[in-house]
């Protein structure tokens, strides 16, 4: 229900990063009893200058059930960074981050009779991730509950709203905050989505602290020991791959694409289909899959870019 791709977090250092850190402190201040020390407390922000409050307030839980829910989402959002990069996904995050906690202070000092504490994790994440989730995630299949017609995507709406009502209204709150400041990132007036770190910034995580996240990338017979049915065609693939780069070397500025690599196969009724299209084979690899499978479920699916998802997603 909740497959996002491959398993683990190839491609994704900064989702990993983030629930483990996550992870780690909900653990470390529950059993220190730091969690009233390290929530964000606006009071104790201006008028004690801890600052602090506003970086440690987004890293932990407070419930064991807020946490569950919060890994099983940051975990599930992960595609986010397969499709966007680890650089602009990792912008996003502090953006939203950033402008969730400006709107949280700023709802404290309108409303200081109602608002007193916004619930701590990383609800700022997890909920622009949802607005993303909303328009860019298409439904995979759909179905029927109580005669209306849902998709599967709603088995993440549930989760969302498990985790938006578990500490209410302080949850609710939070949750709100990242519901707006991921509808603000997807502004084109306020441009937040032009943000970047310095190049100084990225050059130092990429060196530094890139390398002790990265997780290794997990072969198709690692994810399922019984691969879906193919055509004996590998030779022959071989074949026009290397007939394909002779034509290259003798034509450089003809640019090769999918339908030179794997020509078209015959279908069903003996009438040969067109070649996977290069904006299919893209947005299918950027949720991970590797070249190979991605043309091989388009073959399988006669190119129906919904049907070769599935073929994918079911290994």
């Amino acid at each position: 229900m909740l497959n996002s791709g491959p398993s683990g977090f190839y491609n994704a250092p900064v989702s990993k990063a983030i629930l483990l850190s996550c992870g780690a402190s909900s653990i470390l201040f529950s059993v220190l009893n730091w969690k009233t020390q390290v929530s964000l407390d606006v009071a104790a922000v201006f008028s004690k200058l801890q600052v602090w409050r506003l970086i440690t307030s987004q890293v932990f839980f407070i419930s064991p059930g807020e946490l569950l829910f919060g890994i099983l989402l940051v975990y599930y959002f992960r595609l986010f960074e397969r499709q966007l990069g680890s650089v602009k996904f990792a912008n996003f995050t502090f953006v939203t981050m950033v402008t969730a906690i400006v709107m949280q202070i700023s709802m404290f000092v309108i409303f200081p009779s109602y608002i007193k504490s916004p619930s701590p994790g990383p609800y700022s994440f997890i909920f622009a991730c949802f607005v993303q989730f909303y328009f860019d995630v298409p439904a995979t299949y759909r179905f029927k509950v109580c005669g209306m017609t849902t998709s599967d995507k709603l088995f993440t709406y549930i989760l969302g709203v498990q985790l938006l009502f578990s500490n209410v209204p302080s949850s609710f709150v939070s949750g709100l905050c990242g519901v707006l400041s991921g509808m603000a990132y997807r502004s084109d007036a306020l441009k937040l989505n032009k943000f970047r770190f310095p190049t100084i910034v990225s050059n130092f995580c990429r060196r530094f602290i890139l390398p002790l996240l990265q997780s290794p990338q997990r072969t198709g017979a690692q994810r399922n020991p019984i691969a879906l049915p193919v055509n004996n065609s590998r030779q022959t693939d071989a074949q026009n791959l290397i007939s394909a780069f002779h034509q290259q070397q003798q034509l450089p500025n003809r640019r090769l694409n999918a339908r030179d690599l794997y020509p078209p196969m015959p279908d069903s009724h003996g009438l040969p289909t067109a070649a996977p299209s290069e904006n299919a084979i893209e947005m299918l690899t950027s949720m991970g899959f590797s070249r190979e499978q991605v043309v091989q479920a388009l073959r399988q699916a006669n190119n129906d870019v919904e049907l070769a998802t599935n073929l994918l997603l079911d290994r």
